[in-house]
């Protein structure tokens, strides 16, 4: 092993992206960067995206390992490519992000100067379909667990980076994870045992073209039942502190208005003012609560009604809203 450049492993899990799999590979190959281990699982791909990795396969056989079959589901193709992993460091970059150039230096320097964090994670530029920047968010909100149960804040993956060690010792290998939630319990395991860090500076680009999953509703209203579910594992095990477990009813209105926030982006707002009323059903937490509610206004009224604009403006100014992920 060298300690000032551990390998790194960076995964992409791709099926049918000939569009944008060149600049997701690209950014991934011309890192600055001396040691990278590039996992690649493509989904059976039908479209030319096949093809297109193995030209890079050839060109890169000491970096690119690429596995071409059909998988499950998400969750399936999801743990299988982080099982292959075998660097220190593991980061991602879905088939339609890319890295910055200085994405592993900063991963590999950062994980350096925090030696008990589990994962850091950084801020991330926005980009179309084609890639262009439309946007950023390069203050990445901190983590604690009990936020990030609540839903109050969500850990950007695009610019996440993770100890190998530390997602083994939460069961990585296992086969005990939930179907359906995502990251979602990746980040929660973690959470539950280790420190993580959010470092204010942009190392990533993340799609939201309208083919990505995000702005799909039924993605999100599919994850609702499932997360509920691990959460009420969680809360229900006798292992878990008293502290988070206290945390039940605020969590599971946070788990609603979080889902009112995601479908903000699709603009079906009668889902959003759904899952708002949905929350209301629990705890929701008093400022999370009228934060997703002004939100939800400013979308459905406000461009219609300029009073209530200049008032959601001033309490933005005033930070009564939360910054989410």
């Amino acid at each position: 092993m060298n300690d000032l450049t551990p390998c790194v492993s960076i995964c992409t899990m791709v099926k049918n992206r000939v569009y944008s799999i060149r600049r997701c590979l690209e950014s991934v190959l011309n890192q600055d960067y001396p040691n990278i281990e590039y996992v690649i699982q493509d989904g059976a791909s039908t479209d030319g995206t096949l093809e297109i990795l193995k030209e890079y396969e050839r060109r890169y056989p000491h970096q690119v390992r690429l596995v071409s079959s059909q998988d499950k589901n998400p969750e399936e193709v999801f743990f299988r490519t982080l099982r292959r992993c075998s660097g220190e460091i593991i980061g991602s970059c879905w088939s339609d992000d890319e890295l910055l150039p200085w994405a592993v230096s900063w991963a590999v320097k950062n994980m350096a100067l925090h030696p008990g964090v589990a994962a850091i994670y950084g801020g991330y530029y926005t980009t179309d379909i084609d890639g262009n920047i439309i946007g950023e968010d390069g203050y990445p909100p901190s983590f604690n667990i009990e936020n990030y149960l609540c839903h109050k804040i969500t850990p950007p993956f695009a610019s996440s980076f993770f100890r190998r060690e530390c997602l083994h010792k939460v069961g990585l290998k296992r086969d005990d994870w939930t179907l359906g939630v995502g990251e979602f319990e990746l980040w929660l395991r973690l959470g539950l045992v280790y420190p993580v860090q959010a470092i204010p500076e942009i190392v990533a680009k993340y799609n939201i073209s309208p083919v990505s999953s995000s702005l799909n509703p039924e993605t999100t209203l599919g994850l609702i039942k499932p997360r509920k579910w691990l959460m009420e594992r969680v809360f229900s095990d006798p292992s878990t502190s008293p502290h988070i477990r206290s945390l039940e009813m605020r969590a599971y209105a946070g788990l609603h208005l979080w889902a009112g926030l995601c479908l903000l982006n699709t603009g079906k707002t009668e889902l959003v003012w759904k899952q708002i009323f949905q929350s209301l059903h629990y705890k929701p937490e008093f400022g999370y609560l009228v934060s997703v509610w002004l939100r939800a206004l400013y979308k459905t009224v406000m461009p219609r009604d300029q009073f209530f604009r200049s008032i959601y403006r001033k309490v933005k100014s005033k930070r009564i809203l939360l910054q989410h992920g």
